[in-house]
């Protein structure tokens, strides 16, 4: 572009002019002057834009791009004051570059030539996020574009390493996120291939899981210690009148084994021996039970025919104690708990077991029921039982007592039935305690 295109009087030196052509030529000088000037911005032929007062817009040909001196603010507000040229604006595209007072250490701002404070974010993946830490460094030279309305860091300071940790350099090795950036990751020396897999794992060593509690069915993983638990027994055994009470951490479906024996019967004095105490058991759930249950516990009989307690659980079972043998030398042996004979030591429990011998019957044994107690003469020996206390010996010497399989055995002449249940022998003995025991077994679903 030229400035001045032309004059209206071409004058030359030694000729004389109008004055009128003279001031023609200098109108026109001036108004070319004037409207092509610096100051008026858009010119072709003016190249340092720095000396424009008024700088091209990128739109008329000028510069995107400007220069900043060291911000100042704070870490994560930072201010660039003034630029080079001075007509920074928040125009997608515009570029500012400077040098970092402060290094980042979370989310920033930045305030470009008084133009608002204005946030600046990075590029990802998952496109444009916030500043974390770290990506601005004092010191260190940054370029900030305008896009969409914030200032996008175009270099932003890249992590010292992509990997760290022992092992960093294992092919194969897994990695994880190393702090809550997710920008830097580690090695954890753990081999993906030592890892089991989801379906249809295969486990080494000795692995570990939590411990279900008693009584779940569901399809979670059974430790050891569950299973333990599973088929261990809760048994308490009561050998005095008390109270049992429900213990906490089982099934409701708990199955619940009720046992109880009833005392044996004393020896008579002379002739028979003592009956021994009968058994009883019941299944039920331990849902079923109260919170607690009155445990009653036979006496033995005492020596000289006294006949034994009954022993209970409740109202759910009731176990006869035996019957003391009669104090004649000719009388007959006491009959076991549970067989109604007389003498009697309560109802018939399962009928023709258990009653006392004679001088010419011998005494009948029992399964659930005691033995029954040896009689004076020929059948002076205690009869067994299978589950019952055994019966005690008749006579008056060198006679045993009757056998038990689960209950006390019946006394020897002189001697005291042994607990729970057996009858006392003849000349002395007394009969044994009798005894209940609640076993609840953890495995019920």
């Amino acid at each position: 572009m030229t400035i001045i295109p032309s004059i209206p009087y071409n004058l030359t030196n030694g000729s004389l002019a109008d004055a009128s052509q003279v001031m023609a030529d200098f109108n026109t000088i001036v108004a070319d002057v004037n409207a092509r000037c610096a100051a008026n911005g858009a010119n072709g032929d003016i190249t340092s834009l720095s000396g424009l007062t008024t700088p091209l817009s990128h739109a008329q040909g000028g510069t995107a791009l400007f220069s900043g001196g060291t911000s100042t603010g704070s870490a994560n507000a930072q201010v660039v004051a003034t630029t080079t040229p001075n007509s920074f604006a928040l125009t997608d595209g515009n570029i500012v570059s400077f040098i970092a007072g402060y290094s980042n250490s979370g989310a920033m701002t930045l305030d470009v030539g008084g133009t608002g404070v204005t946030a600046v974010q990075k590029v990802t993946s998952s496109g444009l996020v916030a500043l974390v830490g770290g990506e601005v460094i004092a010191g260190c030279a940054y370029m900030m574009i305008v896009a969409g309305g914030v200032h996008v860091i175009m270099n932003p300071t890249l992590p010292s390493a992509l990997v760290s940790g022992s092992g960093s350099s294992t092919d194969g090795d897994v990695a994880v996120y190393n702090g809550a950036t997710g920008v830097l990751i580690k090695d954890t020396g753990v081999a993906l291939s030592s890892l089991a897999l989801l379906a249809s794992p295969t486990f080494t060593g000795t692995p570990a899981a939590p411990t279900a509690a008693n009584g779940t069915n569901t399809t979670q993983l059974a430790t050891t210690a569950f299973v333990q638990n599973a088929i261990a027994v809760n048994r308490q055994v009561f050998t005095a009148s008390g109270t049992w009470t429900k213990p906490s951490g089982y099934s409701a479906n708990a199955m619940v084994l009720l046992e109880s024996w009833g005392a044996g019967g004393g020896g008579g004095s002379a002739g028979g021996g003592g009956g021994g105490g009968s058994y009883k058991y019941r299944w039920v759930l331990l849902s079923s039970l109260g919170a607690t249950e009155s445990i009653v516990i036979g006496a033995g009989g005492s020596a000289g025919g006294g006949n034994g307690g009954n022993s209970s659980i409740g109202s759910w079972l009731t176990a006869f104690g035996g019957a003391g043998g009669a104090n004649a030398s000719s009388d007959p042996g006491g009959a076991a708990g549970g067989y109604d004979a007389s003498p009697s030591g309560g109802v018939n429990d399962t009928g023709g077991e258990g009653y006392g011998g004679t001088t010419s019957t011998a005494p009948q044994g029992g399964f659930y029921t005691g033995g029954g107690g040896g009689g004076y003469g020929g059948n002076q020996n205690g009869a067994a039982s299978v589950y019952g206390g055994g019966g005690g010996a008749g006579g008056t010497t060198s006679h045993s007592g009757g056998a038990s399989s689960f209950g006390g055995n019946g006394g020897n002449n002189g001697s005291a039935g042994v607990a729970p249940g057996g009858g006392g022998g003849s000349s002395g003995g007394a009969g044994a305690r009798g005894e209940v025991r609640i076993t609840i077994f953890a495995g019920g679903g």
